[in-house]
């Protein structure tokens, strides 16, 4: 089975659904790896949904937004792969960041004492409410002006977007910009490439939302990110097409027919199949005046072509398994549903790559969100109506990490 042991961490900061992870597994965890030398965790249940789209509910009306957890550790002796934290917890890896220095940020966050959550006005949490094996307080109080390089430097060296510090503490970010921007493009030099990548294809007619979809998935997926630009890059003009790139984890090809990816690459289809492996190597593309490294772990096409045509098209006089193999999950979007193909290879290791499961008329207008409702309530109906996509990605996460 292959495992994500090319990122490792002393520091991780986890966020996920209360209903994915109960506090006696977490509890569970923090006794048993003694190589966790300071932790934290809490539940944040009491953050208002304006539009009133989250789980519980007084009146009938949804009030909160879903509970989930925040939960931080630091192993001060060792670095850890993320994936034995993920197994630790038994949670996908995209639940997890990797947080390098001391803990106490994630504290201040996970209380809303930082200053973003102050200027949000978010629900301020009791220090009662949160659990931890470190005095909190005192080091909150003290905290020294060598700690916080500590802890921002070696943050963006190990791929804290700077614009991260700038929302934890805008005056250090100020005084530190240059350096801080330094040291993030040093981290996106020495990123590694997953050790498996996941390409889904969407495909539907002009109005049925397939750009909507897809930034939904990617959002729901890492949901531990704060802002869309930390997710996902959008592929846009010939020209420009990693034009601010930042190494995201998901890659978005915007209306990308199978002609439109050919022409973009010169018809070379052996770079393509690299771009889209599901075992990627190092390969890097042309910026303006330089070059960079694909890392991203997930490729989400969307275009009017049915999925056959795009992938008989990708595929031309070639052995047409080269295409079909590279694409576990197909969405066919529609009106007021979807359905997903999950590709038979990838569930039961056969060679069957042309068949799929599928899952018809699931409830879904992705393509009337954004016109009927408010941009939040839109984002709330987007995030439930993905959720049977996001189980099939983990579940088929599971799966393909066996093949090799």
């Amino acid at each position: 089975m292959m495992k994500n042991n090319l990122i490792k961490a002393r520091g991780f900061h986890i966020v996920t659904k209360q209903s994915y992870l109960s506090e006696d597994k977490i509890k569970n965890v923090l006794n048993r790896y003694k190589t966790i030398t300071s932790w934290a965790y809490i539940l944040h249940d009491k953050e208002i949904d304006e539009v009133g789209c989250g789980e519980d509910s007084d009146d009938g009306l949804k009030k909160f937004k879903d509970a989930h957890w925040h939960i931080a550790i630091y192993c001060k002796d060792n670095r850890i792969p993320l994936s034995s934290v993920a197994s630790w917890f038994g949670i996908g890896d995209n639940f997890i960041d990797k947080s390098e220095g001391s803990i106490i940020y994630i504290i201040k966050y996970m209380l809303h004492e930082d200053e973003e959550s102050v200027r949000l006005n978010k629900h301020r949490y009791d220090d009662s409410e949160l659990k931890t094996n470190i005095n909190f307080r005192n080091e909150l109080n003290h905290i020294s002006k060598k700690k916080k390089r500590e802890y921002f430097f070696t943050g963006v060296l190990n791929g804290m977007h700077p614009d991260e510090c700038r929302e934890i503490d805008r005056y250090f970010y100020a005084e530190n910009m240059d350096k801080l921007i330094r040291l993030y493009k040093d981290y996106l030099n020495h990123k590694p490439v997953p050790s498996t990548r996941y390409n889904i294809y969407i495909y539907g007619d002009s109005s049925s939302g397939k750009d909507c979809f897809a930034k939904a998935l990617a959002r729901a997926i890492y949901n531990n990110k704060s802002k869309d630009e930390y997710i996902y890059h959008t592929i846009g003009s010939p020209k420009t097409m990693f034009e601010n790139y930042l190494q995201q984890e998901v890659i978005i090809w915007n209306d990308m027919r199978a002609e439109s990816l050919l022409s973009r690459f010169n018809n070379d289809i052996g770079l393509i199949y690299n771009i889209f492996d599901v075992h990627p190597s190092a390969i890097s593309v042309n910026v303006k005046y330089s070059s960079i490294k694909l890392t991203n772990r997930i490729n989400i096409v969307h275009s009017v072509q049915p999925y056959d045509e795009f992938l008989d098209t990708l595929s031309g006089n070639e052995d047409r398994r080269q295409s079909y193999r590279r694409f576990p999950i197909i969405i066919h979007l529609k009106e007021d549903t979807y359905d997903v193909f999950i590709n038979k290879f990838f569930m039961d290791r056969t060679e069957s790559f042309t068949e799929y499961y599928r899952k018809i008329d699931i409830p879904g207008s992705f393509g009337k969100y954004r016109i009927l409702y408010s941009s939040e309530e839109a984002h709330q109906k987007e995030q439930r109506a993905i959720k049977p996509v996001v189980d099939i990605y983990n579940d088929i996460r599971n799966k393909i990490e066996h093949i090799v």
